[in-house]
């Protein structure tokens, strides 16, 4: 029975070492192998891929100029000048004569709140100068000594195209309207507006009173950061109350606002000799253009012939 009980100690044991000995040689072979399999994989070659080409033809965002291309139009198109400009991918899509100097009329006013925001704050009261109660253009109909906070003047500004709101801004700036209008132009020049100079802060026609299709677009891309003044020129309809009590109901100006869908506001512009401008916006099914007309005839009509072109080539 001893013997037996030696002869099981001494099989186990060897069991035992045979055990660690496989085992060893099998991490033996598995080492050699993962190593093997590294070398050979290193010594593969790297797959460099080529960065894709740009094709230097296209307009690459806004520091490159946009292709000159005219967009197809029929007889009935009258703009002067003309662009299309894609929000998405920052670029001028088509366009017309986007540098030539035209009377830009009411557009004038998209400078006039930019500097008017910059200048106060919309709980601010001013009061309305007589001088500011008998002028050209577009009215709200205020009355000379009413009172208003600035940002129904705003409004007044942006959706009914008051020139006596943009009056109103303007006259109680410090210095008063010609200071006002100096510092319109010293914001010209820091945007870099090249072809824009201001003589009044309405638009009225004016010798030296101009700008462009680009300076436009330049400046309705200021204006649109400030998220207040593009809740306003959105809004179809208003109801500005002076703080004397007197109400005054108005619309916007851009029809379009009214019967395109996808319309998102911006700005109307008229006189006899700019003929009719405007700064449009347009959002819908993934679409953010910017679509800006001068000199036109019929500036929706103008605005809807380009809009409607471009979506049928998408």
């Amino acid at each position: 029975m001893p013997n037996n009980h030696k002869k099981l100690k001494t099989t186990s044991t060897v069991f035992i070492f045979l055990g660690l000995f496989l085992m060893g040689l099998s991490f033996g072979f598995n080492s050699y192998f993962l190593q093997r399999t590294i070398q050979q994989k290193s010594a593969e070659p790297l797959t460099v891929l080529e960065p894709k080409k740009i094709d230097s033809d296209k307009p690459q965002g806004d520091k490159t100029d946009y292709l000159n291309r005219e967009f197809s139009v029929s007889s009935a198109f009258t703009s002067k000048s003309y662009l299309i400009y894609d929000k998405n991918s920052s670029q001028i899509l088509y366009g017309k004569d986007i540098d030539t100097q035209l009377p830009n009329a009411s557009t004038t006013k998209l400078m006039t709140a930019y500097l008017a925001f910059n200048t106060y704050s919309l709980d601010t009261v001013l009061a309305v100068p007589a001088e500011c109660v008998t002028l050209e253009g577009s009215n709200v109909g205020f009355k000379a000594g009413e009172r208003f906070y600035v940002e129904d003047l705003f409004y007044g500004l942006m959706l009914r195209s008051g020139s006596d709101a943009a009056c109103v801004l303007a006259a109680n700036f410090p210095g008063g309207r010609q200071e006002f209008i100096k510092e319109m132009n010293n914001q010209a020049t820091d945007i870099k507006l090249k072809n824009t100079f201001y003589k009044n802060e309405i638009g009225l026609d004016e010798p030296g009173h101009f700008s462009s299709s680009k300076d436009l677009l330049i400046l309705i891309k200021k204006v649109l950061e400030i998220e207040k003044l593009k809740i306003i020129m959105g809004t179809r309809s208003y109801v500005l109350r002076s703080l004397d009590g007197q109400n005054y109901a108005i619309n916007n100006t851009n029809s379009l606002l009214f019967d395109l869908p996808g319309t998102v506001g911006y700005k109307t512009g008229y006189t006899s000799n700019a003929g009719e401008c405007l700064v449009f916006g347009y959002e819908n099914l993934g679409n953010k253009l910017i679509v800006i007309v001068m000199g036109s005839n019929d500036r929706f009509a103008d605005v809807k012939e380009l809009l409607n072109g471009y979506l049928q080539t998408l």
